[in-house]
């Protein structure tokens, strides 16, 4: 599969999130979106297979889990991962509805 993110990349994005001025009601919308596509069983099946990432699935804050998943996963793995993430097209959506909004 061909790279489509380096962890650099993936850590300049959070930042980039969390300067954008999100509420609490923001990142809760956004963590509810993220949090059912990672308990859909191909994505829990797919993150099971990565080590070391069994607690993401106690934690509550979007930025916390992205950071674990990052600094836990080989970056090939993250380039799947983001390729599942990409194909949700709801949570896509959804997120580049609120970036344009909070741009605005």
């Amino acid at each position: 599969m061909k790279e489509i993110i380096t962890k650099d990349s993936l850590n300049q994005s959070i930042e980039l999130i969390s300067e954008l001025n999100l509420n609490d009601e923001d990142y809760e919308k956004i963590f509810e979106k993220f949090k059912l596509m990672l308990n859909n069983s191909e994505m829990k099946e797919a993150i099971k297979k990565f080590s070391g990432v069994r607690e993401i699935e106690k934690e509550n804050d979007l930025k916390t889990i992205m950071k674990t998943l990052i600094n836990k996963i080989r970056l090939s793995d993250l380039n799947q991962l983001l390729g599942n993430i990409v194909k949700n097209e709801d949570l896509i959506d959804f997120i580049q509805d609120l970036f344009l909004e909070k741009l605005i």
